[in-house]
């Protein structure tokens, strides 16, 4: 994800997806651009 604010950097994140306010997992497994 787009994780702008990393609070949660242990969820599973595929680093893809454009979630902004989240952390690096906060929105789970979200693969995109």
């Amino acid at each position: 994800s787009g994780c702008i604010y990393p609070i949660l950097p242990m969820s599973a994140d595929l680093g893809g997806g454009k979630n902004t306010a989240g952390g690096s997992g906060t929105q789970g497994k979200d693969s995109g651009s």
